[in-house]
Parts: structure tokens; C-alpha cells; sequence
């Protein structure tokens, strides 16, 4: 009785084991993902703002200009 009790007890700390080992693999998938996914959203908005503050100086700069001329 004790033995097989033993047994059954090794047998579910070998699936909570395998378990937790499968959690912390998907866990460290996911963060992998969330870190690609957050660095090109961040070269998206570097991208736009980079974009968009060059379109206002070369509009500053021609309006200038043109005061000037």
C-alpha cells in the first residue's frame, strides 16, 4: 500500500514537473515574441516621427525661404 502510494506520488511530481517546464517554455515564447513585437513598433514610430518632424523642417525652412526671397 505505501509503495504504491509512493509510486503515485513520484508519478504526479513527474507531470507537475513536466507541467511547470512546459509553462515556463511558453512563458519565455511569449516574452520572446512581446520583445520582437515592442522593438518594430518602436522602429515604426521612430520611423514616423523621424519622417514627420524632416517633412516640417523642409516645410519651415521653404516657407522661410520664401519669406526671405
Amino acid at each position: 500500500m505505501v509503495h504504491m502510494a509512493e509510486q503515485d506520488r513520484r508519478r504526479r511530481e513527474a507531470e507537475d514537473s513536466g507541467r511547470r517546464q512546459a509553462e515556463m517554455i511558453l512563458a519565455y515564447r511569449e516574452d520572446k515574441l512581446y520583445s520582437e513585437i515592442m522593438a518594430v513598433h518602436q522602429g515604426s514610430i521612430d520611423n514616423y516621427l523621424h519622417n514627420l518632424f524632416s517633412n516640417a523642417i523642409d516645410t519651415a525652412s521653404a516657407t522661410q525661404a520664401y519669406k526671405e526671397m
